[in-house]
C-alpha cells in the first residue's frame, strides 16, 4: 500500500491521555503537550503514511502568528489549524511515505 499526501483527509480527533497513548492511536490522532512559560506546546499526531498504523510527528506550536521556531495555531485544542504546512518524511526521504499537508479545522488535508 502506498500513500500520496492528497489521497485523502483525515479527521483529525484529539486523545485526552498522554503522549504514550498517540503513539498506539490510528492515523488522525493528536495530543497537545502543556504549556511552557513562553507558551510553547508541543502537538503530537498521527499521520497518515503508506503504513497502516500512520507515523509519529511531534512540532513545537504557539498560539498565533508562526515564528521562533514554531508553527502558529489558532489555540482550539478540539480542531486546530497549524500554520504553515507539515512535512514529515519518517526518515525516508522522497518516498512514497512522506507526508506534506495542512492541519485546518481538525482535518489533516494533503496538499
Amino acid at each position: 500500500m502506498s500513500y500520496k499526501s492528497c489521497d485523502g483527509v483525515y479527521h483529525a480527533e484529539p486523545l485526552s491521555e498522554y503522549c504514550e497513548e498517540v503513539l498506539k492511536a490510528p492515523p488522525g490522532h493528536f495530543w497537545f503537550s502543556e504549556p511552557d512559560k513562553d507558551g510553547t506546546r508541543y502537538l503530537h499526531m498521527k499521520l497518515p503514511s503508506a503504513r497502516e498504523e500512520g507515523a509519529y510527528c511531534s512540532i513545537p506550536v504557539k498560539e498565533g502568528s508562526n515564528g521562533g521556531g514554531t508553527w502558529g495555531w489558532d489555540g482550539n485544542l478540539e480542531r486546530p489549524t497549524i500554520t504553515p504546512s507539515i512535512f514529515h518524511d519518517f526518515n525516508e526521504p522522497g518516498s512514497s511515505v512522506a507526508w506534506h499537508g495542512f492541519l485546518r479545522a481538525g482535518l489533516f488535508q494533503g496538499c
